[in-house]
């Protein structure tokens, strides 16, 4: 009986250690939804909006708050079967690290604080697609 409670309490302990991992996995959206509002610049223009979503374009990594402006290159750029992957290294920070999300066809971005946990980043890209704004398209964010 006492092992089988024990087995039991191991079972449901690494359960919660899965949902605490989960929590503090960091990764873009693929697309975003966004209200936007025009206005024609007069009587005979009109105005329409497209149906096409708003894909992940970009992604950056700061130290500090974005609105600080102290984005950070890739330490370390690997290449890859089709595509190559950028490695951000986190030393440890007082004023932490955050990652900034942008997409296609909007100046709407989401950003957030990366967990203190986490102290690498990996950005796997495609190679041989590309937005029209020339970046490439990213095919995985990974941080642990």
């Amino acid at each position: 009986m006492r092992r089988g409670i024990c087995v039991c309490t191991l079972m449901l302990a690494l359960a919660l250690a899965g949902i605490c991992l989960a929590a503090d996995e960091v990764s873009c959206p693929d697309t975003i939804k966004v209200n936007q509002k025009a206005m024609p610049p007069s009587p005979e223009w009109d105005v329409s909006y497209s149906a096409l979503s708003h894909q992940l374009e970009m992604v950056t990594f700061f130290s500090g708050h974005p609105r600080d402006n102290a984005s950070l290159v890739y330490d370390k750029r690997s290449k890859t079967k089709g595509g190559w992957v950028g490695t951000w290294i986190f030393p440890k920070d007082a004023g932490g690290h955050w990652i900034r999300c942008s997409y296609t066809g909007t100046r709407a971005e989401l950003f957030r604080r990366l967990p203190i946990s986490v102290s690498v980043c990996l950005v796997t890209y495609d190679e041989g697609s590309h937005f029209p704004s020339g970046l490439p398209v990213i095919r995985k964010i990974e941080c642990r």
